[in-house]
């Protein structure tokens, strides 16, 4: 027996390696010695273009940093069910000096002053609550005596940025990096191309380009600058020693056969735009913000789970999947079908079924959260994800609330008498009647002045294992005051509709204590 790990290929060629590696005697390292003076792309346009043979994708993981995007393309970014990656983060970095996008459209019209003043008035919103209430609490919280004060400090500033961070609005900048496999690549820029927002497409413009391009490579850059100090006044051994080291260090594109036929989701765009205009079509919505934080709905026909699931993602005046359910339930079983045949209407011979497709999970979670908790709970992948378009249709939740939640009661009071939650109550307010105005004109950019604070619906599709884990995980004492509370609401759906399971689930103790210091 031999295991070894390798490295050192270009993404393209490990593919070709690895598949050669299936479909012949050799050893690895013997595929890896044949392809390396062979080019890839032959092989690849035969096997995984020709013959269709798509795992040969998953064998090329390609690893990329996104730098300045706003907070809502990140959204649209690591929106993949098989994504690794990181984005900045809004417990540990402080984003008072962050920069935002201003969307083209907005920046050409009448409506671009009003734009910056919100977001430089929710930027300053942020960096006063987060100045004031950082203040307050050390007034007000006791430093535990196993805590330095630098460790104290820091400890409750990352408990302050969890509070403050509702009020960044997607608009601002952040950073993430991803490791994906090219199939999962060429699935997300396909995405990414079809989506209505201009600076996302942009970013699906750019990550095609740069697999078309050789990578950045530290090491190599590195081993360039050191050569040629080693090299230092000997001229006449300079070209020798270039010559060797181009021969070692040759950059190829990264995956620009992998990558060759990628266009815009059109199947997915316009599947979408339809559902939308029915969606329309549903009358108004909640008049006031749902009195269920999670529902867990079972048992749902698979026909129907796809059309409310279609319907839901389409929808921006906040129904509920309940309410989706029930409409789709009054009609007749040849209107279903039509229903079912038009979600398939656009899709062409290499399109894969839409995520609204996925149905038949046991437990389908309808949360209703702010967003900020969204983006945490976002980054669970076993399970399938469909958000409704973010909108002021749903509230926000009391600031005084807020407060309490993440640094406890005495600090949420003292905060009310300072004056701190309506300075937090206004800008989310003024940020909410300014999308009003935006979203007439420019439908598709308006969100990007909402807070983190507004709250957004989604749907939340998994088996019994999942769910388990995400309660037992986010009710963590580390984790975020908002997504802990939404673990809980979704053991109790659980423990009521499961009872004979629910012994299996371990969700944290101390529901009710503030953790301030867990870590």
């Amino acid at each position: 027996m031999r295991v070894y790990s390798i490295a050192g290929l270009p993404p393209e060629l490990q593919a070709y390696a690895m598949a050669r590696f299936s479909r012949s005697p050799m050893s690895l390292l013997e595929s890896i010695d044949y392809v390396r003076s062979r080019s890839a792309s032959e092989f690849l346009q035969t096997y995984y273009f020709d013959y269709g043979h798509r795992s040969i994708a998953d064998l090329a993981h390609l690893a990329f940093a996104f730098e300045d995007v706003s907070m809502l393309a990140a959204i649209r970014i690591l929106d993949e069910p098989l994504w690794d990656g990181q984005e900045k983060s809004s417990r540990y970095q402080d984003f008072g000096l962050a920069s935002y996008y201003l969307p083209p459209d907005i920046a050409e019209s009448n409506e671009r002053e009003d734009y910056r003043s919100i977001i430089e008035m929710l930027f300053k919103a942020y960096r006063t609550v987060s100045a004031d209430l950082f203040d307050l609490a050390s007034r007000k919280v006791r430093r535990p005596s196993s805590f330095s004060q630098g460790r104290f400090e820091r400890s409750l500033k990352s408990r302050v940025l969890d509070v403050a961070r509702s009020l960044l609005p997607l608009a601002t900048l952040t950073n993430l990096s991803q490791i994906t496999s090219a199939r999962v690549l060429e699935r997300q820029i396909c995405r990414l191309l079809a989506d209505p927002l201009g600076e996302v497409n942009g970013i699906g413009l750019a990550l095609r380009q740069a697999c078309e391009e050789p990578p950045v490579n530290p090491a190599v850059t590195r081993m360039r600058e050191r050569l040629s100090r080693l090299a230092g006044s000997a001229k006449d051994n300079e070209g020798g020693h270039r010559g060797g080291l181009d021969e070692l260090m040759v950059e190829q594109p990264l995956a620009p056969t992998l990558v060759k036929y990628v266009a815009p989701d059109s199947y997915g765009r316009d599947t979408s735009q339809l559902f939308a205009r029915l969606a329309r079509r549903l009358g108004t919505g909640p008049s006031a913000p749902p009195l269920r934080r999670v529902d867990l709905i079972c048992q749902v026909s698979p026909g129907d789970e796809v059309i409310a699931t279609l319907l839901y993602s389409e929808t921006r005046r906040g129904h509920s999947f309940a309410e989706l359910l029930k409409w789709v339930g009054s009609l007749s079983a040849n209107q279903k079908q039509r229903l079912l045949k038009t979600s398939v209407k656009f899709r062409g011979q290499f399109d894969e079924l839409l995520r609204s497709h996925r149905c038949g999970y046991s437990y389908i979670f309808d949360i209703v959260m702010d967003i900020g908790a969204y983006r945490d709970l976002h980054r669970h992948r076993r399970c399938v994800h469909v958000v409704q378009p973010f909108s002021p249709t749903l509230g926000f939740e009391e600031p005084s609330d807020v407060i309490a939640a993440g640094l406890g009661q005495s600090v949420g009071r003292a905060a009310v008498r300072a004056g701190i939650a309506d300075s937090y109550r206004n800008a989310i307010g003024d940020a909410g009647r300014c999308y009003e105005r935006l979203a007439r004109l420019h439908p598709a950019s308006a969100a990007y002045i909402l807070p983190l604070a507004f709250q957004c619906r989604a749907l939340m599709k998994m088996d019994f294992a999942e769910a388990a884990y995400i309660i037992e995980l986010r009710s963590s004492a580390a984790g975020h005051f908002s997504y802990r509370r939404i673990a809980y609401s979704m053991f109790d759906e659980l423990r009521a509709r499961s009872p004979e399971l629910v012994a299996l689930v371990k969700p944290a103790p101390g529901r009710r204590r503030l953790h301030l210091f867990a870590r």
